[in-house]
C-alpha cells in the first residue's frame, strides 16, 4: 500500500470525525473564495457544479440586483433539497415555484414592521440570560465559546418567538431544543452524511430513493408540538 493511503487512513482513524467534517468545512470555504475571485476577473458571472448539477454564480453587483428585484420572479427556486415524506425538509427554503410564492405571501404577513417591533421585547427577555453569561466567563477571566454561546441565544430567541416557548438554553447544555439544534448542525452519524451527499451532490436520486436530509429523530421532534 502507498505510504500517501497508509498516512491517510491513520488521520482518519486518530482525528475525531467532526474534526474532519470541520476541516472540510474550511478548505470548501478557501475553495468558494478562489472560484468567486476567479470569476471576477473572468467576468461578470460563472458557473459551479454540486455534482453533475450546474450552478449560475453572480459577481457583477448590477446582475444581482436584477436578481433579487426585477428578475425575481425566474429565480425564485433555491436549489435546496426536500424530502416528501419529511415534512420538515418542506419550507420557504426550499418550496418550488407557485408553492413558495403561497408560502411567501404567507409570511409576508407575519413579518410586517408592528409584528417586528412586538418580538423585540421577546428578544430583550432572551438577552438576558445572554448578558449573564458574558459576565460570569468576565468574572471567571475565561475564553468565551462564541458559537455556542450565541447559538444558545439565537435557540432562545427562536423558541419563544416562533414556538412560544422557554428553551432555557443557557441554564442547561442538555435543554432540548438546542440539543436538537445542535444535532442538526454539528451530530452527524456516517448514515447522515451519506443522506447529506446524495442530497446535496444527486438530489433527483435521492428523491427517488426517498432519502431524508434531516436526522429522524430531530424531525420527529419539530414535527410534534406536544415534544417540546
Amino acid at each position: 500500500m502507498p505510504l500517501g493511503y497508509m498516512l491517510m487512513i491513520l488521520v482518519m482513524k486518530v482525528i475525531p470525525v467532526i474534526c474532519v467534517i470541520k476541516v472540510i468545512k474550511i478548505i470548501q470555504l478557501v475553495m468558494v473564495i478562489k472560484i468567486i475571485k476567479s470569476i471576477k476577473t473572468s467576468g461578470h458571472q460563472g458557473r459551479v457544479y454540486l455534482g453533475i448539477q450546474p450552478n449560475l454564480v453572480l459577481v457583477d453587483p448590477n446582475y444581482i440586483k436584477h436578481v433579487l428585484t426585477k428578475d425575481f420572479r425566474f429565480f425564485v427556486n433555491r436549489g435546496v433539497y426536500q424530502c416528501e415524506s419529511d415534512p420538515i425538509s418542506i419550507n420557504i427554503f426550499s418550496q418550488l415555484n407557485d408553492e413558495w410564492r403561497a408560502a411567501r405571501v404567507k409570511f409576508t404577513n407575519i413579518f410586517t414592521s408592528v409584528k417586528m417591533k412586538s418580538m423585540f421585547q421577546i428578544v430583550l427577555n432572551c438577552s438576558k440570560p445572554l448578558e449573564k453569561v458574558l459576565e460570569q466567563y468576565s468574572r471567571d477571566n475565561k475564553d468565551i465559546d462564541i458559537l455556542e454561546v450565541m447559538a444558545c441565544f439565537t435557540t432562545d430567541v427562536i423558541g419563544s418567538s416562533a414556538f412560544g416557548i422557554s428553551c432555557n438554553s443557557f441554564e442547561s447544555s442538555d435543554a432540548e431544543f438546542r440539543k436538537m439544534g445542535r444535532k442538526v448542525f454539528d451530530e452527524f452519524s456516517l448514515w447522515d452524511q451519506m443522506n447529506l451527499f446524495l442530497s446535496i451532490y444527486t438530489p433527483n436520486l435521492a428523491q427517488r430513493l426517498g432519502v431524508r436530509n434531516i436526522q429522524k429523530d430531530v424531525s420527529r421532534f419539530f414535527s410534534n408540538p406536544s415534544r417540546m
